[in-house]
């Protein structure tokens, strides 16, 4: 007779991978380009400005995916196999997963030096915890090939990472057309200041897509806004294709 563990342990990590997720499909894992495609991709970094990747190579509780909080300020969002990153001034920098007990991870970053923050999981069958440590280039570049870029250029307030993009866009001759996305306290989205319905969002970003694949998009968000609305606008924009966007809170 078979002994029955293989099996249970099958419909054990079945159950908990269904308390994770709400559909067939993990709807939470990151979707976009992959680190190897994009990683030449990105501008030089600014003077006395260094680069920080943060990134979650675990495929666990695909439907948490929190803030990222760089010195209290939201820098993008944590999805499972995702990465993004943010371009800094050098000095003191703490970075947390918003609403997780968990410890910080804390560093300096100098002139042209990038630093590398993994969001790491620890699970059991009752538990979830998402925390950040600092890992060593060799190690987070080899992780990163298996994750996606999710939020283009998901920069903070500070990050002198737009006018480097658009500078060297600007080089190619192909000056993106620029669009605003303001979410409002209330949840309301507006788009270059006329308001929008939830619906039509999708629809006019393909829209913009098509006539511009260019476009650069800064979403800028209320600190009180929940952070699945965000999330929701960040997923249009990659839906529609849009991948050069900041993300601003105010």
């Amino acid at each position: 007779m078979k002994k029955p563990f293989p099996f249970l342990a099958t419909i054990a990590l079945a159950l908990f991978f269904a308390g994770c997720t709400t559909g067939p499909i993990f709807p939470g894992w990151a979707s976009g380009s992959s680190y190897d495609s994009v990683k030449d991709t990105f501008p030089p970094i600014a003077a006395n400005a260094g680069r920080i990747f943060i990134y979650r190579d675990a495929i666990y509780s695909p439907s948490k995916t929190p803030a990222v909080l760089l010195n209290g300020k939201p820098a993008g969002l944590s999805k499972a196999k995702g990465f993004f990153y943010v371009d800094q001034s050098a000095g003191e920098y703490k970075v947390e997963v918003a609403g997780e007990k968990s410890s910080p991870a804390s560093f300096t970053l100098s002139p042209g030096q990038t630093v590398y923050v993994r969001i790491n999981v620890h699970a059991n069958l009752t538990l979830v915890i998402l925390y950040p440590e600092v890992v060593d280039a060799s190690i987070a570049q080899h992780e990163l090939t298996a994750c996606k870029y999710t939020s283009g250029d998901a920069t903070a307030e500070t990050s002198p990472e737009p006018a480097k993009a658009e500078t060297a866009t600007a080089a190619n001759d192909e000056s993106p057309a620029k669009m605003e996305i303001i979410i409002g306290q209330g949840g309301q989205i507006s788009i270059n200041g006329e308001p929008i319905s939830d619906d039509q969002l999708l629809p006019l970003l393909r829209k913009d897509h098509d006539s511009n694949p260019n476009v650069a998009v800064l979403i800028k968000a209320d600190k009180s806004t929940p952070l699945q609305k965000m999330d929701d606008v960040i997923n249009a924009c990659t839906a529609a294709g849009l991948n050069r966007f900041t993300l601003q809170t105010q």
